[in-house]
């Protein structure tokens, strides 16, 4: 028993560590192009910005100033946001897809550790369900986010259900069959689901970006 827990904790150790590194090496290369992307529109747009700063009236000067913080300070600085969440969502897909079994028997212990004697195993197992998924956060960082992740994708409360009712009530209650259930049922409901990173936003911001610029430019 020591040693499954040592070997847990060893486990969310390195792989707190790997979503650590992952995400901030990804928060830095996002901050990185947003302020290259944007000191090059700064660049571009360098004329415009030097008519408003010294050949125009205090309004202009006013805009001029928007418009340096807005391509050095706050453009940079939402390309480093969604790096965050990019690099978390990079780091969560790299752990599911390597740490598959360790995700399922991580989400039966816990839910094993409620259950403090083998009778009415059934009956307590539905008791619990709904109350586990409701203080998730009393898990680990690293299994709150993966947990949240996958429950977008991955009903655990109807797969744990669908297999309590597959053993017959009239015969005494399987753990091992159960267990070996549920693992069956959320690989195969990981496989199924194809997971990978989305930058749609990143486009979107891309976009935004470039039509300021070209905004900037047709107005002045």
């Amino acid at each position: 028993m020591k040693t499954k827990i040592k070997n847990t904790a060893n486990t969310l150790l390195k792989q707190s560590m790997s979503i650590t590194y992952t995400v901030i090496s990804t928060i830095i290369v996002f901050f990185i192009f947003g302020i290259i992307i944007n000191i090059f529109s700064l660049i571009f747009l360098y004329g415009e910005i030097k008519i408003l700063l010294f050949e125009g009236s205090v309004v202009s000067n006013i805009i001029g100033i928007f418009i340096i913080f807005l391509f050095l300070f706050f453009l940079p600085f939402v390309y480093l946001f969604f790096g965050k969440k990019h690099g978390i969502q990079k780091a969560v897909l790299k752990i599911i897809s390597q740490k598959k079994s360790f995700i399922t028997e991580y989400l039966l212990d816990k839910l094993f550790e409620r259950i403090n004697n083998k009778e009415n195993i059934r009956k307590k197992i539905n008791e619990i369900i709904p109350l586990y998924f409701e203080k998730i956060n009393n898990m680990p960082l690293i299994m709150r986010i993966i947990f949240n992740f996958l429950a977008r994708y991955i009903n655990f409360i109807d797969i744990i259900k669908s297999s309590v009712d597959e053993q017959s009530e009239e015969e005494n209650f399987d753990m091992k069959k159960f267990s070996q259930s549920v693992s069956v049922k959320v690989n195969e409901a990981l496989d199924d689901k194809f997971f990978s990173t989305d930058l749609t936003w990143l486009w979107i911001l891309m976009f935004i970006n470039i039509f300021i610029v070209i905004l900037v430019k047709i107005l002045i």
